[in-house]
């Protein structure tokens, strides 16, 4: 309740983090969120046990450090866009709605936000259907779900990084480099994604060893982790073109491809082969890989059907310009 209080405190920290990535500074972004994430640290334990001038809070001590850190974050944001420290600079005496950029961005945004409910909403049907496969299984599938998600930071970070560039090129209609910028972010991101792969196959039951030391949760752990580490870069290529829809103000597409991918096929694939096919835990472990095939081979068909468009109207326009040159030429 704290945390979802505090959310409106990080409103003028994510307007300031957006402005900053689309003119292509991701850097100062990173250092306020590694600002924010060590005062959180710092606060944490004197907040929670009463350490100093604190008094003992418990959870409510923790969740105050992070809406306090988080507003820390917020004030520093809006100080450097007064100061216009970074290029950008807000103007309080034209702080006015503009129903058309409202439009426009809720246009973009609303369908960004369904996206990203969907995945804790997936996720948390999910986990109520593994329950039903014992603590075994849970605890094992609680511990490799969250080291996916930590192994897929570069993939995100990756997919970011193309919308903010794809974006850049698409609004100045400089067509060609919006898919040069795809190409050179697989030819970045793959080798790191591939390393990340083979490393966590190797060392998969080192890894889950970390968490746990009951050996039934780290024999199928170390199993569940190895099958998902081997497909790891399906979910890279779908997130990278997940970023590119976003570029071009498709949002509505990434939305689509990553409810389809959460709800149908996440969910489907775990109920059949757990339970219609009464696979049980190996069948979930299986799931995982089946989804991300199909997530990426929807998208990918979805990706190759708006680049005909986009390389269609790219034609179209050559058409005009050539045409327009040959009557002067004439004319001349």
């Amino acid at each position: 309740r704290t945390i979802f209080v505090g959310l409106v405190l990080m409103i003028p920290y994510y307007v300031f983090e957006a402005a900053l990535r689309a003119i292509g500074n991701t850097k100062t972004p990173m250092k306020f969120v590694l600002m924010s994430v060590i005062l959180n640290i710092i606060l944490d334990p004197l907040m929670i046990f009463g350490i100093g001038p604190f008094p003992a809070m418990g959870i409510f001590g923790a969740a105050l450090a992070t809406v306090i850190s988080r507003a820390v974050a917020s004030f520093f944001a809006i100080y450097h866009l007064i100061k216009n420290t970074y290029g950008i600079k807000i103007d309080f005496s034209f702080v006015k709605p503009r129903l058309k950029i409202v439009k426009e961005l809720l246009k973009l945004g609303i369908p960004t936000s369904i996206e990203m409910s969907s995945i804790s909403i997936s996720v948390f049907i999910l986990t109520s259907l593994v329950s039903a496969l014992g603590t075994v299984t849970l605890a094992a599938f609680g511990i490799v779900t969250r080291l996916f998600s930590f192994f897929m930071i570069p993939s995100l970070g990756i997919s970011v990084a193309v919308s903010t560039v794809v974006a850049q090129n698409f609004g100045a209609g400089n067509l060609k480099r919006i898919f040069l910028s795809l190409m050179e972010s697989l030819k970045v991101g793959s080798p790191i994604v591939l390393f990340i792969s083979f490393s966590t196959f190797i060392f998969s039951r080192q890894i889950i060893n970390v968490f746990t030391s009951e050996a039934d949760v780290i024999n199928i752990g170390t199993l569940f982790l190895r099958i998902i580490s081997l497909f790891i870069v399906l979910d890279f290529g779908r997130h990278i073109l997940i970023g590119f829809f976003r570029g071009i103000k498709r949002t509505e597409i990434a939305m689509f491809v990553s409810m389809v991918h959460n709800f149908i096929f996440r969910l489907s694939a775990a109920y059949l082969l757990v339970f219609a096919f009464g696979l049980g835990t190996i069948g979930l472990w299986w799931s995982y890989p089946v989804t991300m095939f199909l997530g990426f081979a929807l998208t990918y068909l979805i990706y190759l059907k708006i680049k005909k468009k986009i390389t269609a109207k790219k034609v179209d326009v050559e058409e005009i310009i050539l045409e327009s040159e040959a009557e002067e030429q004439i004319m001349g």
